[in-house]
């Protein structure tokens, strides 16, 4: 096996060591400068990854690495909002796969530090094809329906649309106008930032309520990245815009204290409203963010 201070090392040769992304140009190099297969790498790379963790309760740390259809590698972990209840908390391989959605790549395969419970099992069957992803534990090798039998899936509700794959709800144009009245509604927020927050709400999973919404911050460096919200046919399973937008942080190491500003968006035709729970981790664990919440009109 490989030890973590050797893949560090390679991750710190390619300046990889805290990002969130590996692409498959850079996976293969790291193959090559390791001499190992593509498995082995993610079996590998899930101990430093869980290094960057934020298990404020639990202190138990989870690190996930994801596949994707387009070769590329994709981090993820634990993450424990503090003055939060634990319901709100990110599971590592949740974290992993809000990052993988941001990009728009379906997973093939996924490599975890500890067994997925059943809260995961159920959330990465989502995925297109969900119960023939690889699961990779260490040295051992099975598929996800090996470890949810007799599962129940998004087609028992009906549903065909998988997670980082669907289509847009809405296309540019609608964008770029909930945008122009959000930053003309409120001041000291960048237009970049108003068009993540409704380009992740447009992307969201929501095909059980209906109910999409999205989620941009931005650091104190200037930095902007975007959740959506994923939903899960158990529904409890499910992943809030904040959560999944915070997870591109989290999974590179980088802490809450870290954000600036969060828009919030939802669509005015939704079944429930998120912005009651989004405002409440907000105003626990992003104290001194500024916060903003829109409504988009759905009849763009």
């Amino acid at each position: 096996s490989l030890s973590a201070d050797r893949v560090s090392a390679a991750l710190a040769a390619l300046g990889l060591q805290s990002s969130a992304v590996i692409s498959a140009d850079a996976r293969a190099s790291l193959e090559q400068s390791l001499g190992c297969d593509t498995e082995s790498l993610m079996a590998a790379l899930v101990d430093v990854v869980a290094t960057r963790a934020q298990p404020s309760v639990s202190k138990y740390y989870v690190g996930v690495v994801g596949l994707g259809l387009t070769g590329n590698l994709y981090a993820g972990v634990n993450i424990e909002f503090k003055n939060c209840v634990i319901s709100t908390c990110v599971h590592g391989e949740q974290c992993m796969i809000a990052v993988m959605h941001a990009h728009r790549d379906p997973m093939v395969a996924i490599a975890i530090n500890a067994p997925p419970c059943g809260h995961c099992r159920q959330f990465i069957n989502e995925q297109h094809d969900g119960l023939n992803i690889r699961i990779i534990l260490g040295e051992k090798r099975c598929l996800l329906g090996d470890l949810l039998p007799s599962a129940f899936g998004p087609t028992h509700l009906g549903v065909q649309t998988t997670m980082c794959r669907e289509t847009p709800l809405f296309g540019p144009e609608a964008i770029s106008d909930w945008a122009a009245s959000i930053t003309s509604q409120h001041s000291g927020i960048s237009r970049e930032l108003a068009q993540a927050a409704c380009t992740a709400m447009t992307i969201s999973h929501s095909p059980y309520s209906k109910s999409p919404s999205g989620v941009a911050l931005q650091t104190t460096t200037g930095r902007i990245v975007a959740g959506s919200y994923l939903e899960c046919c158990a529904y409890n399973p499910s992943l809030g815009p904040l959560q999944a937008a915070y997870a591109q942080l989290a999974a590179e190491g980088v802490p809450v204290t870290s954000v600036d500003a969060i828009v919030f968006v939802e669509l005015s035709s939704s079944s429930f409203s998120q912005r009651a729970f989004v405002e409440s981790i907000a105003a626990a664990s992003f104290p001194t963010a500024k916060l903003v919440s829109f409504i988009a009109p759905s009849n763009m």
